[in-house]
This record gives structure tokens, C-alpha cells and sequence, in this order.
């Protein structure tokens, strides 16, 4: 086992899970040729910088094509993150992203400092770490400014090759190693993401964060569609296990959070389970407490916005919304029970678009309109409410 830096703040078992993977990752490639023509090279990063082979792994790497990025997460500082991940970790994962400079860069002033606050960014999804990745990003052969270097080695680092063989002697290496590290925030995000959904005790709002930093990094290195499909998957699959589990609410607060974080490719996929469970949750709670309707009819309102054709969600939105200027009749309110009645009727008649001659919706919209109509009787006689 080393010692030192090269493994003294790593857990045995992530060191070890470093090395399998990346030797497994290496014989997948065929094994680092040597030039001594004895059999090609399989081994973890640990040996390859024991032997100095670090340029011929790079020059290796940077051929390797489709297996080059898993290839340089894994013979680098970056495959204990890769490591804890395997493990379901995704915290301590992204904690692992925020050790990528050696004790010598982090001891430096200056940029050692900027270092710090970019990676503890690059952590949180959130600062100045997030644009100077989107930057990087767009441009892999620029220089990077100085705050967004300090998430990594100095330029000038003698050791960056030692620590991450497989970028030796690529170009702009410590851009593409802090992408490549976003790569990995990005995945422990989504990990995380999946990890609150649980149907055993949801957090929505904790995946929902997940949601929006893994978004962030993955905007900032050209993957965003790519995730808002992955984050759409998700919150569709865990709406559906947590409705099976009873957790109505639960299910549709998963829903409306994606909704709310994806653009309009995603919103197509999303809403039609989202306008069948708003209409569920909404018929659900105004079942359990009649006296509180404003919830419930927010809930119907959003379903009906979100799909028109959706019959439970019109006809369970007039009768609501019936209710409640009934309510508000019996309460005195007859100016309150006339804007009531009277969005009831405006739904309903929106509805009857939908579902021409549909007998249900015609007959609320006789019953609203002959509620209207008393209530604009009683207003013109200066009656208050159901007072006679």
C-alpha cells in the first residue's frame, strides 16, 4: 500500500477499488504496449507511476478512443470518486472531487486558495466553479483562467503526471481533467437524485437540488438533453412507485419539481402522469377535508392547464369550485360566491369544448348556472348571503 499523499487520505478499500477497475479498464483496452515487446502492460495507476510509464499511458490513453474517458477518470485522482460511486457513495464521491490538487498546490497562496472555493463549487453545483466549467467546456484548448485552474494542479505542477498518468502529455490536460471531474459530479448528482426518492421516505426538494446541479454541470459540458432525459426517466418512474406506495402527494411534488427544472422537450413526457396525479392528489384531499378547497382546486386548475382533455380533472374542478362558492354564500360572501360561480361556469363551459353534449358536464353547468343566477338575484335585492 503507498504511502503519503499518493493514498493517505483514501480509504484502503476505494485505493484497492482504484486500481482493479482501472487495470480491468486497461486489459479491456488490450493492455499498455511496452518497448521492450514483452506483453502489454495491465495495471492500476499506482504501478504505472511506480515504473515512469506515465507518457507512454498518456499517449496510450489519448488514442484509446471511446474508451479514453473512462480510461482517464480511472488512472487519475479522479477514480476514487469513480471508486466510491461503484460503491453508492455518491457523497463521498463528490467530497473526492474536491482533493484533485497535491498538498504542494493546496499549501501555495493565490491561486490555492481560488482552487478551494472552485472545487468546494464544483461540489455544491453552485459559484464560480460552475461557469468557469461551462467555459472549459466550450473551448478545450483555451487557457483557463486562474480561479478555474486552482480546481486542479497548477500548470506548473511536477507531479499532476504522477498522480493522473492518463493525461500525460495530452493537451490542455488540467481543462480536460476538470471536465472530465464534472463529468463524475455530474453522475454523483444524478445518484443522489435517485437516492431521495426512495419510496420508504421521499425528499423531494433533496432530489430536486440534485436535479439542478446535475443539470448544471451537464450544461456546462454539452450534455444537457441527454440529462433532462435522464432526470425525466427518473422522476417518472419514482411518481409511479411512490402513487403504487399511496404516497400521492409525494408523487406528485416529484412530478412538478422535473416540470419545473426541464425545458419544453421534456414537458411532453411529463404531463400526462403529471395532470393524473395532480387530479388524484386534488380529489384525494378534498375527500379527506371538505372545509379546505383552495388546495384541491389549485391542483385541478394546474391538472386542467396541463391537460384539457382529461374529463376527471374538468368535471372534479367545476364541482370544486361549486362547493366553494357555495361555501362562500353560506359565509356571507355574495361578491366572493358570484367570482366563484362564475369561474365554475367559464371551466365548465371550456370543458363542454372538449367533450361536446357530454352529460355530466352538462348537467354541472345547468346546476352552476342556476346557482349564478340566484346569487345575482339576491345581490340586486341587497340580500346577504342565504340570510332571508
Amino acid at each position: 500500500m503507498p504511502e503519503g499523499d499518493a493514498g493517505g487520505r483514501v480509504a484502503p478499500e476505494v485505493l484497492l477499488g482504484r486500481e482493479t477497475e482501472a487495470a480491468r479498464l486497461l486489459a479491456e483496452a488490450g493492455g499498455l504496449p511496452l518497448a521492450t515487446g514483452s506483453a502489454p502492460l495491465v495495471c492500476g495507476p499506482l504501478r504505472i507511476a511506480e515504473l515512469g510509464r506515465e507518457a507512454e499511458l498518456g499517449a496510450f490513453v489519448s488514442a484509446a478512443g471511446d474508451a479514453a474517458p473512462a480510461l482517464r477518470q480511472a488512472f487519475s485522482h479522479l477514480g476514487f470518486a469513480q471508486a466510491l460511486l461503484r460503491l453508492d457513495r455518491p457523497a463521498e464521491a463528490l467530497a473526492a472531487l474536491s482533493g484533485l490538487r497535491c498538498p504542494s498546490c493546496r499549501a501555495r497562496g493565490g491561486s490555492g486558495d481560488e482552487g478551494r472555493r472552485t472545487c468546494a463549487a464544483t461540489s455544491s453545483g453552485r459559484g464560480s466553479g460552475e461557469r468557469a466549467g461551462g467555459a472549459a467546456a466550450n473551448n478545450g484548448q483555451a487557457a483557463a483562467p486562474r480561479a478555474e485552474r486552482g480546481a486542479v494542479c497548477d500548470p506548473d505542477c511536477t507531479r499532476f503526471d504522477t498522480r493522473n498518468p492518463a493525461y500525460a502529455g495530452q493537451a490542455a490536460k488540467h481543462i480536460l481533467l476538470m471536465r472530465d471531474g464534472r463529468s463524475l459530479a455530474l453522475a454523483a448528482r444524478l445518484a443522489q437524485g435517485r437516492a431521495a426518492l426512495s419510496p420508504a421516505g421521499p425528499d423531494v426538494r433533496r432530489a430536486a437540488t440534485s436535479w439542478q446541479r446535475a443539470l448544471t454541470h451537464a450544461r456546462a459540458i454539452g450534455q444537457g438533453p441527454e440529462v433532462e432525459a435522464i432526470v425525466a426517466d427518473t422522476a417518472l418512474a419514482a411518481a409511479k412507485a411512490l402513487h403504487r406506495a399511496g404516497d400521492i402527494d409525494a408523487a406528485g411534488s416529484t412530478l412538478e419539481a422535473a416540470y419545473a427544472l426541464l425545458g419544453e422537450g421534456q414537458h411532453e413526457r411529463l404531463k400526462g402522469q403529471l395532470a393524473r396525479v395532480l387530479t388524484d392528489r386534488g380529489i384525494a384531499q378534498a375527500n379527506r377535508d371538505m372545509d379546505r378547497l383552495e388546495g384541491p382546486a389549485a391542483d385541478l386548475r394546474r391538472a386542467v392547464e396541463i391537460n384539457p382533455h382529461l374529463h376527471r380533472a374538468q368535471t372534479n374542478l367545476g364541482v370544486v369550485l361549486r362547493i366553494l362558492g357555495a361555501r362562500m354564500r353560506w359565509s356571507g360572501s355574495l361578491v366572493g360566491c358570484r367570482s366563484r360561480l362564475q369561474e365554475a361556469l367559464d371551466r365548465v363551459t371550456a370543458a363542454l369544448q372538449h367533450f361536446p353534449g357530454d352529460p355530466e358536464l352538462s348537467q354541472l353547468r345547468d346546476l352552476v348556472e342556476a346557482d349564478l343566477a340566484l346569487v345575482h338575484s339576491e345581490l340586486e335585492q341587497g340580500r346577504i348571503g342565504g340570510l332571508p
